[in-house]
């Protein structure tokens, strides 16, 4: 009878060790930078800006118009270095939508101007996760590690039966 609880903490300590290692890991965010190359705008994708966001799916959404719709400009994908180039056909703010079909998603929005110039403005991905930096993300996810580890830890030992018992 006294093996089910050592056998219980041995699993919670191999899960730690589990979610502790994963934490360990290096995490990337989709980077996205927009460049003014008249009369082309060029995205650029990377993960923490270091390795190139290779073939993933862009979508391009033109200005609305007139009636309101902005349908799909036109869909592609990234080359091997992360960019992709479009032609805008109107000044206006163009809509691109990158997502590696990972999990990772980024949108970002190219002012068109008449003269061709292009500004970016980028809209975080995941309602404003991308403002924090992997060190906050890191100490996030490793205070959620410890405190379950904790309420497990504690769970364990309220329905720990007495040596005596």
């Amino acid at each position: 009878m006294t093996a089910l609880p050592h056998r219980i903490a041995g699993a919670a300590r191999a899960i730690l060790a589990a979610f502790v290692l994963t934490a360990l890991l290096p995490a990337h965010d989709l980077q996205t930078r927009v460049e003014e190359k008249p009369p082309f705008v060029v995205i650029s994708a990377s993960y923490e800006g270091t390795e190139a966001a290779s073939f993933i799916a862009v979508t391009v959404h033109a200005p609305p118009s007139a009636d309101g719709k902005a349908d799909a400009f036109q869909t592609g994908r990234t080359d091997v270095e992360g960019k992709f180039v479009f032609l805008p056909t109107a000044p206006g703010d163009w809509r691109v939508q990158l997502d590696d079909e990972m999990g990772h998603r980024a949108e970002v929005v190219a002012k068109v101007t008449g003269q061709g110039a292009a500004a970016a403005d980028a809209a975080p991905p995941n309602g404003g996760a991308a403002g924090r930096g992997t060190g906050e993300r890191l100490l996030l996810g490793l205070s959620i590690l410890f405190g379950a580890a904790g309420l497990l830890y504690g769970w364990m030992a309220r329905h720990r039966k007495p040596a005596g018992a």
